[in-house]
């Protein structure tokens, strides 16, 4: 029987119950909507064995039909659900006060509710992991010694103590680890999708993918100190101060590099690039090593042997030495002094005025020392080794002595206090006093006008000494040579001819001059001359020959001269036969005297054969006639050419051309220069000097009378030449024609 409609006015309270009414009695199509609210059933009256499986569905239930407070604990379990009911529900955000289900293990795994923060206030003992897929965990998880695997989001304070493995697959937003312990396993921080390099890892390592820029963070509670992270291209990982924001180590990814100081070490050379230490001030690296230790730095090109130490730069602290080595073997070595060895390890040990400050080698090997500088173009530069008083900026003392090489001109210079003394031009000539010498030794005085000595040669001025001191000149070919040497001989200065290779240079036959130290010279005679005189000369042949070369020739070949005035005291000659230079005699043959006069014992000859003498024209010969072999008379004085009104008795005689002896001639000087009484004498004084006569005039130039033209030489006797149609004189005597206009003629 169907019921149309019970409204509840008319059921009495408990008037049906449940056991008035047979099982499946009434079905959901029997009762209108809201028929049964929860007024009308009691507690308890409706339990799970009164409704069938499948019986009530969403349908028909009305929007909050079923509430917390209508279902007793218990009431449904699990196999009363629909898995996928749930599971297909919109997911809600928890808030503060939601319950979430549980499955008891201890209660057949019976569903139980909790509150949510109960489950997260309280501890909660994980057996195996918990495992966020994808989800959102806030808040704090304090967990023990457990996996946590996690593809969501877990942000909030993880707090944990020792874990096996911590995987992330999403984002850790922040994790404080009290202490990790890792045991054959890996830390791995982000996606790291190169599965096949992460499995090439040792066990314990750690892996940090943040993309292309990683970063691990150092501080301490809230403030971050440093940081170890990559570039944002992820070509070098660096080390750096957080809180300055500054780099401090760099390490470039593909080379190795590593940057102090610098953010690209690979930029600068690559011989140098593996470590670069770099700052904008001052820059160093430190090697500390104890006080009796060695602090080294070592060049290697292998690992046994001496490969391991091929160069070396090392500081002993024992000794306060540092030595280089090369080829594994020390090279430089400089001392607690400051003193420098190069293939010495001992440069103290040599003799300090020699100077130890550096010492190149020790005996065993061929040292050398080179300065290479520009030979060519604008940079030709020079080679200077100085010796400094002073190191003050300008100062000449930098270079108190210095020894320059100038490569545009390949000469060498020698500087004392500071200024060039000698140098040696490319040619090897030296010059002392000089930069510019002609011979190959050019010695001159740096100052002008000055008495100087420029070479001194001889042994140590000892108070015993009686060596002497001499320079050798060698000409000639390599196995004739010629030899001669001069030198310096206790007493006197000699020149000695050795020959081909001679060596003896004091022996007599090889002396050919000497000067003596009392101003006398000796040629080819090495004893004392009987006469004395400053200049001796012997020989067994011919003793002088003076011969001069110059065609145009205008000055006397010889000249003696005597400072004491002209006298018949002295002689300009003495002339010898017979005689012996060791002790005298023999006959004078000839004299020249102080006073003009010469004798002979013989004769003087000449290739003429008349005597003149000289005379002045009356007319003064203006117009300069070569008036030779004209006769001529006295006028006064004077001469004037003889006429045919002139009585043969009056012509003296005849211009010559050729006269063997000549009188008259005033040749030397003017010849009224000294006093002379009306005889012609000179007038001398008390010491036997002629008298200046005071109308000379030194500042005029004598002319010689052979010179002038006013005089000329007359043939007083003797045989003489004469233009044919002359006036002769009275005991004159015509010898001969010699040409259709000349005849000779005797005049006496």
């Amino acid at each position: 029987m169907a019921l149309t409609k019970v409204s509840s006015n008319l059921v009495a309270d408990d008037a049906i119950v449940t056991g008035k009414i047979a099982d499946g009695g009434v079905g959901t199509a029997d009762l209108a909507a809201n028929a049964i609210t929860t007024a009308k059933i009691a507690q308890n009256n409706v339990t799970a064995h009164h409704i069938s499986d499948g019986s009530v569905t969403t349908t028909q239930l009305g929007a909050d039909a079923v509430t917390a407070a209508k279902v007793a604990d218990d009431a449904i379990s699990e196999e009363h659900l629909d898995k996928t009911i749930i599971s297909d529900m919109t997911a809600v955000t928890p808030v503060a006060g939601d319950f979430v289900l549980l499955g008891d293990t201890s209660d057949s795994n019976n569903l139980k509710k909790s509150a949510l923060t109960l489950l997260l206030n309280s501890n909660v003992d994980l057996s195996t992991k918990l495992n966020l897929s994808g989800g959102t965990m806030t808040g704090t998880l304090a967990m023990g010694a457990n996996n946590i695997t996690s593809s969501g989001t877990i942000t909030g304070t993880l707090a944990t103590a020792a874990q096996t493995n911590i995987t992330s697959l999403g984002t850790l937003t922040a994790l404080t680890v009290d202490d990790i312990t890792i045991n054959g396993s890996a830390i791995t921080v982000g996606a790291f999708g190169n599965t096949a390099r992460a499995a090439t890892f040792h066990g314990g390592s750690m892996l940090v993918d943040g993309g292309a820029a990683s970063e691990i963070i150092i501080g301490d509670g809230n403030v971050a100190y440093m940081s170890i992270q990559t570039t944002d291209d992820a070509t070098a990982m660096k080390i750096r101060n957080f809180t300055g924001s500054a780099d401090l180590v760099t390490i470039e990814r593909a080379t190795g590099s590593v940057g102090i100081g610098t953010t690209d070490p690979a930029s600068y050379n690559s011989y140098g690039d593996n470590l670069v230490v770099a700052t904008s001030a001052h820059t160093g690296i430190s090697i500390v090593a104890g006080t009796t230790s060695q602090s080294t730095i070592m060049f290697a090109d292998g690992t046994g042997g001496t490969a391991g130490y091929r160069g070396r730069v090392g500081y002993d602290h024992n000794t306060d030495s540092m030595v280089l080595h090369t080829a594994a073997a020390e090279q430089i070595r400089i001392d607690s002094s400051g003193n420098v060895g190069i293939r010495n390890n001992s440069p103290v040990s040599l003799n300090s005025l020699g100077g130890n400050s550096l010492v190149i080698g020790d005996g065993t090997q061929t040292n050398n020392l080179y300065l290479y500088s520009a030979t060519t173009g604008g940079t030709v530069g020079y080679g200077h080794i100085a010796f400094a008083d002073s190191n003050a900026n300008g100062s000449s003392a930098q270079y108190a002595g210095l020894i320059q090489y100038y490569h545009g001109d390949n000469s060498m210079a020698f500087y004392t206090g500071s200024a060039k003394r000698m140098l040696i031009d490319s040619s090897g000539k030296v010059g002392i006093g000089t930069a510019s010498p002609n011979e190959p030794l050019t010695v001159r005085s740096s100052a002008e006008n000055i008495n100087c000595t420029l070479l001194e040669i001889g042994n140590d001025l000892h108070a015993t000494n009686t060596k002497d001191a001499w320079m050798k000149f060698v000409c000639g070919a390599a196995t004739s040579d010629n030899s001669w040497a001069i030198g310096a001989y206790p007493g006197s200065f000699r020149f000695s001819y050795l020959g081909t290779r001679g060596t003896a240079v004091t022996t007599a036959a090889n002396e050919k001059m000497r000067i003596t130290s009392d101003g006398y010279l000796w040629l080819r005679n090495t004893t004392a001359n009987y006469d004395g005189g400053q200049s001796q000369m012997t020989s067994a042949s011919t003793c002088q020959t003076m011969y001069v070369s110059n065609t145009s020739f205008a000055d006397p070949q010889v000249v003696m001269a005597v400072e004491r005035g002209a006298s018949s005291a002295y002689k300009f000659f003495n002339m010898y036969s017979g005689r012996r230079p060791d002790n005298g005699g023999g006959d004078v043959e000839f004299q020249i005297r102080g006073d003009g006069n010469g004798y002979c014992d013989g004769s003087w000859s000449g290739g003429g054969a008349d005597y003149a003498e000289y005379f002045e024209w009356s007319d003064g010969n203006a117009s300069s006639q070569d008036r030779i072999g004209l006769s001529v008379v006295l006028d006064g004085n004077k001469i004037r050419e003889a006429t045919g009104s002139d009585a043969a008795g009056t012509i003296i005689g005849v211009i010559s051309g050729n006269p063997a002896v000549v009188g008259d001639t005033a040749y030397t000087k003017w010849i009224d220069k000294y006093q002379k009484d009306d005889y012609g004498r000179y007038v001398l004084d008390s010491d036997g000097h002629r008298q200046e006569n005071s109308d000379y005039n030194d500042s005029l130039t004598y002319v010689e009378r052979e010179n002038r033209k006013e005089w000329d030489t007359v043939g007083l006797m003797g045989k003489l030449r004469m233009k044919k149609g002359q006036q002769t004189g009275t005991n004159w005597i015509k010898m001969r024609d010699i040409s259709a206009s000349v005849e000779e003629w005797l005049v006496r």
